[in-house]
């Protein structure tokens, strides 16, 4: 069952994409 870990990634990289605090 790798839904949940695919939602995390997913979840994560959106978040990356929206706040993308990476200087």
């Amino acid at each position: 069952m790798q839904g949940g870990q695919l939602l995390m990634e997913e979840s994560l990289r959106l978040a990356s994409v929206l706040t993308p605090s990476k200087q």
